[in-house]
């Protein structure tokens, strides 16, 4: 009797320590409107000096807001992710150095589409940025 009691004992403390950890482990993200983008666009880089090669940037521009109080963690563009981990509101990002985007449900192909991922203290949120444009190449002296 002693060992199935223990038996069951082991079995409910497993259960509730499970759903603790499931449900405390879990945050949400939630879309949030706070960043707004001036402007964004991806413009490739043309070097003047020898040896170095040419390279694609996004550009983020966005408008005035708290960046003591938002910190912006990543970025997801064209199927790669980019850890930003900064608190400015320009952004010069070479898109030729991402890693694989892992989260398939704000992975997104296009080069038109980005999603932005910040936090206020244990709040998270995303924004998704449109109609990111392609402009003229820049050539370096």
């Amino acid at each position: 009797m002693i060992v199935s009691m223990r038996g069951y004992f082991f079995l409910i403390l497993s259960i509730v320590s499970g759903l603790f950890s499931c449900t405390s482990s879990k945050y949400l993200l939630k879309e949030s409107d706070v960043l707004q983008v001036k402007e964004s666009y991806i413009q490739k880089v043309m070097p003047g000096l020898e040896g170095m090669k040419p390279h694609d940037v996004l550009i983020l521009n966005f408008q005035a807001y708290p960046t003591e109080r938002y910190f912006i963690d990543s970025l997801y563009f064209a199927n790669k992710v980019y850890y930003i981990n900064q608190h400015q509101l320009n952004y010069k990002i070479n898109i030729s150095k991402g890693s694989d985007a892992l989260n398939a449900k704000y992975a997104n192909p296009s080069d038109s589409i980005a999603t932005v991922f910040y936090h206020e203290k244990t709040t998270s949120y995303y924004k998704t940025l449109q109609g990111i444009h392609r402009k003229t190449p820049l050539y370096m002296p």
